[in-house]
């Protein structure tokens, strides 16, 4: 008998995800990939430096002497960093199934190779490359909506796709499955679906996260503003949105601090405003983007930086970055 209301409520709530936003860094090349799957099932990305975000976060116009050499900004075209324009190039055909899509981009330290993944609407998993997409196993057992992200291994030191489905459980790909790899439950979250409102999106930490925290952490944020963790037993509230618009969009990651480490979560709701945690409530930081909603949020650790950038794309394919003075500005204006 509980089932009927929570698709109800999910089925309301996605109605208005027509992208999704994530990126990654290379530590071979020391590059950045930041990639969106689009509505029709198009994937733009977008290949740089940390130097070009080091650049890109600073306030319009204020480059002076060497500096004006290499960060040019046009009105016309969005940001150029040593005479190259930030832009979206397209990889292939559109994806072969049905939106609405899920993106997960990452690092896998075991393969030593990037990985990126494509989730469509019928939970059918998909991988990338320029020119193809390649499907993977069956589709997620569990019914739809889906959301797509990635965690530890918890057989393995590698890196795997983790969805949760329209029932609240938790599912992971196992590539190492033989004869083939499928989908299986998450082992320390059977039987403990989550059982909130209806999500608008979900987070697990990334195998580097997992390292600081000693465990991977499952974040939902649902339509009511409230974001929920996992525990060892079960789902407990983390903090609230008050005054947002849902639906809410949700990235982050874990950073150090004295004594230990600690999770740090920016949600944006519909309007482009962002929150950040502060104890038991998200606060509103800055002023909302303005782009053309829906919008998609996505958070990268700068390796050579040592801190952190939060970028958000609007359904045109404008891509801001969040610059360090609380202000956003726009790197490139559409797809």
């Amino acid at each position: 008998m509980k089932r009927l209301p929570v698709y109800i409520l999910i089925l309301t709530a996605v109605s208005g995800h027509a992208l999704d936003l994530d990126l990654t860094w290379n530590p071979e090349t020391n590059q950045n990939v930041i990639g969106v799957v689009d509505d029709s099932g198009v994937f733009h990305h977008r290949y740089g430096s940390d130097q070009e975000l080091e650049l890109a976060g600073l306030a319009e116009g204020d480059a002076s002497g060497e500096r004006g050499e290499v960060l040019r900004w046009d009105p016309a075209g969005g940001y150029y960093v040593q005479g190259k324009r930030w832009s979206w190039v397209i990889s292939g055909d559109p994806c072969p199934g049905d939106g609405p899509y899920e993106l997960l981009l990452h690092w896998d330290p075991q393969t030593g190779g990037l990985n990126f993944f494509v989730l469509d609407g019928a939970g059918q998993l998909y991988a990338i490359t320029k020119v193809s997409w390649n499907p993977k196993g069956e589709p997620v057992p569990g019914p739809p909506p889906y959301y797509l992200s990635s965690a530890q291994d918890p057989k393995v030191a590698g890196v795997f796709p983790i969805v949760l489905d329209g029932e609240g459980q938790v599912w992971f790909y196992n590539f190492y499955n033989y004869p083939q790899p499928d989908w299986e439950l998450l082992p320390d979250m059977m039987h403990r679906a989550y059982t909130g409102a209806a999500p608008t999106d979900f987070l697990a930490l990334t195998g580097q996260d997992v390292t600081a925290l000693g465990k991977t952490g499952l974040y939902v944020v649902d339509e009511t503003g409230l974001v929920s963790r996992s525990t060892e037993t079960g789902w407990e509230e983390f903090a609230r949105i008050p005054g947002g618009e849902a639906p809410y969009r949700l990235d982050g990651f874990v950073q150090s601090v004295e004594g230990g480490a600690k999770a740090f979560l920016p949600v944006l709701d519909s309007a482009g405003q962002l929150f950040l945690a502060r104890d038991d409530l998200f606060v509103e930081y800055g002023e909302p983007i303005g782009g053309t909603p829906p919008l998609d949020l996505a958070v990268y650790w700068v390796v050579d930086c040592g801190t952190y950038r939060v970028f958000a794309v609007d359904s045109n394919g404008a891509l801001f970055l969040l610059k360090t003075d609380g202000e956003w500005v726009t790197l490139c204006n559409s797809f």
